[in-house]
C-alpha cells in the first residue's frame, strides 16, 4: 500500500533536503538554497529544522548552533530563501517514524550523532526521539511524548551501529573501515621491559564480532610487533597480545568474556612471563610465555593498527597505558573507579 510521507535528508551537496507526499505515492522534493557548508564545518553540532506548509506547498529550512539540549531554547536562522511545492496534506501512514536511515533501515545511513529529533504537528510536538530519554546502551525506550517504545535497531554485522550515549558521556566512535584517534607524542609510552612490564586497560563497547582481530588499542606494527587488546577470531572474546618480534604472549585467547552491545572495561597486564586479562575486575586467564624488550615505532592508536589494517568498529569511553605490570588489588580498582582513578 502506499505508505509515503516525509523525509529530511542530508543531500551530498551540503543541502537540506525535504521529500513530502500528498498521496502516499507520490514523492516532492524541496531542497534548501543554501548549503550547510556554508553557515558551518563537519563535526560541528548543529540543529537543523525543515517546514512545510500544506495550505501552500511552501517548505522552509532553519539551522542554528546553539549550544543547547531542547529545540524551545533555540533561535533559529533561516537556511537559503523559501522553497515553493505542490500544496496538500500529508497523509497518515503506517510508516514508522525512523531516524537515521530509510526504507526500513536499508537505504540511506547517516553516519553521525543524533543528539535529539522532534516533530511537530501545527505547532504541537507530537514524537522526540533523545538519548537523554533512555539508559545507557538501552535497546528500546519509550517516549515521554507519545508513549510509544522507541528501538535502537542494529545490524549484526554491520560497520555502522546504533547506540544510546547519553549528553555528558564522551567517547571516540570508530567506523570500522577508516577512523582511527591516534595519541600524537612520545612512542615510547608503549615500550616493554619485562623488569617492569606493561598494563594497557581500555572502557568499550562493541556490537558483533564480525570478521577476525579487530583492534581496539595499539601500537603494533605489520609484523604487529608491539602491545594491542584486540576482538578475537572466536566470539564473544577480546585478548591482550603482547610480541617482541618473536614470541607472544595473549592472555584472554581461551575464555570468552565480552558481551557484544554491552561496555566492557578490560585491562591486560604484561610481565616477563607473568601476564593476566581482567574483564570488569575479573581475572580471565593467565599465561606464561617468556617476552623480552619490545620499543615502540608507533603511537597508541585506536580502532585500527597504525598503518591502517584490522580495523574495528567501536565506541572507547576511556583507554590507558601504564608504565608497569599491575597487580589484581589495581584491575579491581580500575573497574570500580573507571579509567579516571
Amino acid at each position: 500500500a502506499p505508505n509515503l510521507a516525509y523525509l529530511l535528508a542530508i543531500h551530498t551537496s551540503g543541502a537540506l533536503r525535504l521529500y513530502t507526499s500528498t498521496t502516499g505515492s507520490d514523492s516532492v522534493t524541496g531542497t534548501s538554497t543554501a548549503t550547510l557548508g556554508s553557515v558551518t564545518s563537519a563535526g560541528t553540532a548543529v540543529w537543523v529544522r525543515a517546514t512545510f506548509d500544506a495550505s501552500t506547498g511552501d517548505k522552509e529550512f532553519f539551522y542554528s548552533l546553539d549550544d543547547v539540549e531542547v529545540e524551545s531554547a533555540v533561535s533559529w536562522t533561516q537556511l537559503g530563501a523559501t522553497v515553493s511545492g505542490t500544496s496538500g496534506a500529508i497523509p497518515d501512514t503506517t510508516s514508522a517514524l525512523m531516524a537515521g536511515a530509510h526504507g526500513g533501515g536499508s537505504s540511506w545511513n547517516f553516519s553521525g550523532e543524533v543528539y535529539v529529533a522532534e516533530v511537530y504537528d501545527d505547532g504541537n510536538l507530537v514524537e522526540r526521539i533523545a538519548a537523554d530519554d533512555a539508559d545507557p546502551n538501552a535497546s528500546t525506550w519509550v517516549s515521554p511524548t507519545s508513549g510509544q517504545t522507541i528501538t535502537a535497531n542494529r545490524a549484526a554485522a554491520a560497520q555502522y551501529h546504533v547506540a544510546v550515549i547519553p549528553s555528558g558521556v564522551e567517547a571516540a566512535q570508530t567506523d570500522g573501515v577508516d577512523d582511527k584517534p591516534v595519541a600524537i607524542g612520545d612512542d615510547s609510552v608503549g615500550d616493554f621491559d619485562p623488569a617492569v612490564g606493561l598494563t594497557m586497560a581500555v572502557w568499550f563497547r562493541v556490537h558483533d564480532g564480525a570478521g577476525s582481530y579487530g583492534r581496539v588499542l595499539t601500537n603494533g606494527d605489520t609484523g604487529d610487533n608491539g602491545v594491542t587488546i584486540q576482538r578475537h577470531a572466536t566470539n564473544p572474546r577480546f585478548r591482550g597480545y603482547l610480541k617482541d618480534g618473536t614470541n607472544a604472549a595473549s592472555p584472554g585467547d581461551n575464555v570468552d568474556n565480552v558481551t557484544y552491545g554491552g561496555q566492557a572495561l578490560i585491562v591486560a597486564a604484561f610481565g616477563s612471563s607473568d601476564h593476566e586479562f581482567y574483564a570488569d575486575g575479573v581475572s580471565i586467564e593467565t599465561t606464561s610465555t617468556a617476552v623480552v624488550v619490545e620499543t615502540s615505532t608507533n603511537p597508541m592508536t585506536m580502532g585500527m593498527r597504525p598503518d591502517g589494517a584490522s580495523p574495528l568498529a567501536v565506541t572507547i569511553f576511556g583507554a590507558a597505558v601504564v608504565g608497569r605490570r599491575i597487580d589484581d588489588a589495581a584491575a579491581v580498582t580500575i573497574a570500580a573507579e573507571g579509567l579516571g582513578s
